[in-house]
């Protein structure tokens, strides 16, 4: 592949001027070419600086709106002195990143900011006219024509940065030169699986898109990028509509066998010693992913519905089957802490809950804030821990999970802005500084200190009695039910009902709507209404995280679809959502006292 920098040096012809400054440089129609040589070299460096995302430019190291700190007449002046001395390179290279930005602040991402936007729109479109970025304007034509000559002139040309400049072209597909670049494209046939979204005319190309399909299938192995391409450009292709749909039957089936060849191969390493058990779920989920997205072709799957589904259960079996045996976590690392508790805390520990079991939420009590300093902390000290994948596999349940990234919630935005915060405050502390989703780096570090302090007390609270905690919370908030404490997992399933209530109350209280299936909303509406409490924030975080979140200890799931069944001690769930609901009912209180 060509040097694409390179290229674009000699396509300007300031490949010998030497300059590494990016700043816009005011050009007169009587500078010297020499100067506007540099104006030019100087541009060029600007250019590099943004990274484009479905065409729209961003800062490439913040991923900020970009403003050029508003030089656009400066911009001007180096393409009207172009334009002057009939430098056509110049002229097109100029115009490909003006409709580029124009393309960029004319998108939804930019219009979020909308005083910034306005602020650049002002500014831009005071220099540069609106019409010359559509229908026949030159700037428009001018980029279409330097895209021509991108894929023109070079042999073997980065279709990926081409494919920056189609995303604001793709609108423009009656254009004569616009259809030259997409059949230069679609004759070297290596970005088949690319290029189907900006084709002029799908469906009088339909041989190649099934043709390279057919070539390549079986060169690619199923989990890797290419064959995921392939199933991108089969989901193009496709269309319930028979008339508009140029997938072909025969490539179909020749997809569907791949498939079938990757599960026999699954199905033989099952009955051998596996290395990584991650890798296996994971060529086991890509396969479902695939089978997901071949059933979208109705027309298809219809005629070998009996197969294909015969085809998911085997993948499901092999996978449940393996997460339940002896070496589940064959291949995996593991993280862990060893721990010093001085005796004095043992004892003030057991001196504490002999005197009122209600002193279980003191010692149980998160305090988050700190929780999250803890984490960037230990980020500090080994980044690359909280770079690897993070997987959780219980070979008990035979279920496993991935950590990836979190959603956004009320939750995160508090903890990510808080996140923040202590990043900054504690920077000279910290040698390397996280950057990412502070919650989810809060989160994963709670993984491997979260549940010390519940073992703690559970095995002080199982050395002072056996079953005097059951009956404590029987009399305490169950109106002494005596037959529910025989049964640590009934007795946890009351608990998070009757912790369910509380929410209730809380929130009409607080003239929230209560969902009755959607107890995250609800915790999560608490969380926002009280989150300037110390208190009550913390409280309504530990319920999220120890009976809701994804990535907390999800006990309101586990305890209603059975999943702790097995368990032949609970105390430790038991004695976390009796916190709980201790938390809740001391916040309630404090609630109602400031109202």
């Amino acid at each position: 592949m060509e040097d694409t920098d390179q290229y674009l040096k000699e396509y300007l012809g300031i490949n010998n001027t030497p300059t590494n400054d990016c700043d816009f440089i005011h050009i007169n129609k009587d500078d010297s070419y020499e100067k506007f040589q540099i104006a030019l070299a100087n541009f060029y460096n600007i250019t590099k600086i943004p990274y484009y995302k479905d065409g729209v430019m961003f800062h490439a190291w913040n991923n900020y709106l970009l403003t050029f700190n508003y030089k656009f007449k400066e911009l001007k002046s180096l393409y009207d002195y172009a334009e002057n001395k009939n430098n056509r390179n110049a002229c097109k290279f100029i115009s490909d990143f003006l409709t580029s930005y124009y393309f960029s602040i004319e998108s939804d991402n930019y219009k979020k900011d909308s005083k910034m936007n306005e602020k650049i729109q002002d500014a831009f479109f005071d220099i540069f006219e609106k019409r010359e970025f559509y229908k026949d304007g030159k700037y428009l034509i001018e980029s279409i024509e330097f895209c021509l000559d991108f894929v023109e002139q070079q042999e073997d040309y980065d279709f990926y940065d081409l494919q920056d400049k189609l995303y604001k072209l793709k609108y423009h597909k009656g254009k004569e030169n616009y259809k030259k670049i997409i059949d230069n494209v679609l004759d070297k046939n290596e970005y088949i699986s690319h290029i189907i979204e900006f084709d002029y005319d799908i469906n009088s190309h339909k041989e190649i898109y099934n043709g390279y399909i057919l070539k390549n299938i079986t060169e690619f192995k199923v989990n890797g990028y290419l064959f995921d391409n392939i199933l991108n450009l089969m989901e193009d292709m496709y269309s319930d509509n028979e008339s508009k749909n140029i997938l072909e039957e025969k490539v179909f089936i020749a997809v569907f066998n791949e498939l079938i060849d990757e599960i026999n191969e699954i199905i033989i390493s099952i009955e051998k010693e596996i290395e990584n058990t991650m890798l296996l779920i994971s060529n086991t989920n890509q396969l479902l992913k695939a089978f997901s997205i071949l059933k979208k072709f109705y027309i298809y799957y219809d005629k070998y519905k009996n197969v294909f589904d015969n085809c998911v259960q085997t993948l499901l079996y092999c996978k449940r089957r393996y997460l339940k045996g002896e070496n589940a976590n064959k291949g995996l690392a593991t993280i862990s802490k060893e721990f010093d508790i001085p005796k004095n805390v043992i004892e003030r520990l057991k001196n504490d809950l002999l005197e009122s079991y209600q002193h279980i939420f003191n010692y149980l009590q998160v305090d988050f804030d700190h929780e999250l300093e803890n984490a960037l902390k230990a980020y500090s000290s080994t980044p690359l821990i909280y770079h690897a994948q993070y997987a959780n596999i219980n070979p008990n349940q035979g279920t496993y999970s991935y950590w990836n990234d979190v959603n956004e919630t009320k939750f995160s935005n508090y903890f990510n802005e808080k996140g923040k915060e202590l990043t900054e405050s504690l920077s000279s502390e910290l040698r390397n500084k996280y950057s990412g989703n502070f919650y989810y780096l809060m989160l994963r570090n709670l993984t491997t200190t979260f549940i010390f302090n519940g073992s703690i007390v559970a095995r002080t609270v199982r050395l002072l009695s056996t079953n005097e905690l059951e009956s404590y919370i029987c009399d305490l908030l169950l109106d002494g039910e005596k037959d529910v404490y025989l049964n640590d997992y009934v007795l946890c399933t009351y608990l998070i009902l009757t912790l369910e209530s509380v929410v209730y109350d809380q929130m009409e209280k607080a003239s929230l709507t209560f969902e009755p299936t959607k107890m995250f909303s609800n915790v999560e509406q608490l969380f926002d209404c009280y989150k300037d409490d110390d208190f009550s924030r913390n409280t309504y975080m530990l319920v999220n995280y120890i009976l809701y979140d994804e990535y907390g200890l999800k006990y309101r799931n586990n305890f209603m679809h059975g999943n702790f069944i097995h368990k032949k001690d609970l105390t430790v769930e038991l004695l976390y959502i009796f916190a709980c609901v201790l938390g809740l009912i001391i916040a309630s209180q404090r609630n109602e006292k400031k109202v």
